[in-house]
């Protein structure tokens, strides 16, 4: 029963992840105008954290490996709240582009600690299940995050619509170190991974399979990234749309994708 409880609490960091990360397509137009930016400016903007990001990814998945799931989770969680609350104080394009590459990096471990953890706690033929649970969240959080920070941008300041989300992530944090332990009491039996499974990062690269991985996820992440930044903004403005009706559309592909993980 356990085992299926750290895949609930993944599954609620996942959409913390999404929300956190989404959250500032719809704070675009309050942001860029209180600060001065273009199109071009807040496209800096998004693209900062995509390229931390993308730069951490091998480096946190082996802090995961070698930290354990329970630490590296903690850790990054808390680096990506404080910096999710320093987006909310920056004062300048410099400031707002180093906060969200900053933050990028720290997000990077989201995912590659989580995948540790299931690896940790469940058997085989749980994990492929597991990581759809997972990655649905993100689906999910990410559509939730729109209606969401229209309804919070509503309410408050943008500033302190930040700052609020921050602490979300502190409390999860608090959560995850009181309750989760690296390993369940009794171990899962591991899989005999045979010799020539196990290659090196640079053979990993060079493999035909990796290379039709990256192809796919590339192609993925190019229309993902797309509903996570910019799609919110360019239906208000082609469109004409309030933010909330903006946020409703925006929904759409994001929720058809979390359904698709559990097939």
């Amino acid at each position: 029963m356990q085992r299926y409880l750290v895949v609930v609490a993944l599954f609620v960091l996942s959409m913390i992840t999404y929300i956190d990360r989404a959250c500032i397509s719809s704070a675009k137009d309050p942001i860029a105008a209180e600060l001065g930016l273009d199109d071009s400016a807040m496209g800096l903007v998004f693209s900062a954290f995509a390229l931390g990001y993308a730069l951490a990814q091998i480096p946190a998945g082996r802090f995961a490996d070698r930290a354990g799931p329970g630490i590296a989770l903690a850790t990054v969680v808390t680096a990506w709240s404080a910096l999710t609350a320093l987006t909310g104080k920056a004062s300048s394009l410099a400031g707002l582009v180093t906060v969200r590459f900053l933050f990028g990096i720290a997000e990077a471990g989201a995912f590659p600690g989580s995948v540790r953890a299931i690896y940790n706690w469940l058997p085989a033929d749980e994990r492929g299940r597991a990581n759809g649970v997972l990655f649905s969240g993100s689906r999910i959080g990410a559509a939730v995050s729109f209606p969401l920070f229209a309804w919070m941008l509503a309410q408050w300041h943008w500033r302190t619509a930040f700052t609020i989300l921050g602490a979300v992530g502190v409390v999860w944090v608090v959560f995850w170190l009181l309750w989760f332990r690296d390993y369940p009491k009794q171990r899962v039996l591991k899989d005999e991974i045979p010799p020539f499974a196990q290659i090196t990062v640079s053979e990993a690269f060079r493999s035909w399979p990796m290379a039709l991985a990256m192809t796919q996820y590339f192609a993925g992440n190019f229309t993902f990234f797309l509903c996570l930044s910019w799609m919110h903004p360019y239906l208000k403005s082609e469109y004409r749309l309030s933010n909330d009706q903006a946020a409703g559309y925006t929904m759409a592909p994001l929720l058809v994708g979390a359904s698709a993980q559990w097939v």
